[in-house]
């Protein structure tokens, strides 16, 4: 079994790995026990109990410490009331019946029941104050079931570095106990992304605090197949569009071919206009030019008629003259 002194020259060495920027403790009981699991390190930290008995402590201990904090919650897989059990020793308090757990601690038993409002850690974390949020990188769930209240984390998950959580080391150790082994732990973490590293026994080695990092390695495979994926979606891409440029392309050529044609016509058309236009402008001319004739002609026998029609009366005038002056003869005679 290591030693606390070897417990503690792990986590110094693993806080130089992934330096704790702020760390979110569930389960802190009264902060007798609070240094070691790299909290030590913590320039910021949100320590959560359920317990209320024992928060007066856990404040005095966070008032000597600046950027930590203290809040009153049960936390769960998701926000509603649930069954809190009070247990003979207030370290096994919590969301497991003490009963669940006789077989590890024969002697546990219930001290009360009492239904509390439960809140997950997404929602612990998004209504901390200041901004916890973007800062916390280290998780530790110090209490059962550490899986379920995981669950819970959402897209706090993702801003992980560092996971320490409390498991039973053999689920067989207690009835249905499945939710609250490491195995099915380690199953959950993996799939976040985590890798297991260490187990430490607590003093009842039948009880377990597991760590789990971020896995690179994995996260950088992830990350190249979604690059060869990516890439595989944009060499498809880049294919469509150059199919659609060539489909551009071509009907632009042949548009290009039909407006060629169809100016062409237009010339045509416009060229045949134009010659139609000459043809009528010169028969207009020649049309017009025989019209001035006609008029002309006509202006010519109109004078002529009218010097016809004085020659007319004047010739008139003269035989009235000329009657006027046989009569009048025809009377002189007569009268002789």
């Amino acid at each position: 079994m290591p030693s606390k002194a070897d417990e503690d020259t792990w986590f110094t060495v693993l806080g130089q790995l992934h330096p704790v920027t702020g760390y979110l403790l569930v389960g802190a009981g009264s902060g007798r026990t609070l240094d070691g699991f790299g909290l030590e390190q913590a320039p910021r930290a949100l320590l959560v109990e359920a317990e209320e008995s024992r928060l007066r402590s856990l404040e005095a201990v966070a008032e000597a410490r600046p950027g930590w904090s203290v809040r009153s919650a049960v936390v769960a897989a998701t926000e509603g009331p649930v069954v809190f059990h009070r247990a003979g020793s207030p370290n096994e308090s919590g969301l497991v019946a003490p009963v669940r757990l006789n077989r590890l601690w024969p002697n546990l038993g219930p001290v009360a029941e009492q239904e509390r409002a439960a809140i997950d850690l997404a929602a612990l974390v998004a209504g901390s104050a200041d901004d916890f949020a973007e800062t916390v990188n280290w998780l530790h769930v110090d209490c059962l079931p550490a899986r379920a209240i995981l669950s819970g984390a959402g897209a706090l998950t993702d801003r992980l570095d560092v996971i320490v959580a409390r498991a039973l080391l053999d689920a067989h150790v207690v009835d249905d106990g499945a939710d609250l082994g490491l195995e099915d732990l380690d199953r959950f973490l993996a799939e976040k992304g985590f890798r297991s590293i260490a187990v430490f026994p607590e003093r009842n080695p039948g009880v377990v605090q597991a760590v789990f990092v971020r896995d690179t390695k994995r996260l950088v495979a992830e990350i190249r197949r979604e690059c060869t994926r990516y890439g595989e979606i944009q060499r498809s891409r880049l294919a469509d569009l150059e199919g659609l440029v060539r489909r551009v392309e071509a009907s632009r050529e042949a548009l290009r071919e039909r407006m060629s044609g169809e100016i062409e016509a237009l010339r045509r058309t416009l060229g045949e206009s134009s010659a139609r236009d000459i043809e009528l402008t010169r028969r207009i001319a020649v049309e017009a030019d025989a019209k001035n004739a006609a008029l002309s002609a006509a202006e010519r026998c109109a004078v002529t008629a009218e010097a016809l029609t004085r020659a007319r009366d004047d010739l008139t005038a003269l035989a009235e003259a000329r009657r006027g002056e046989i009569e009048a003869l025809t009377r002189a005679r007569d009268d002789l």
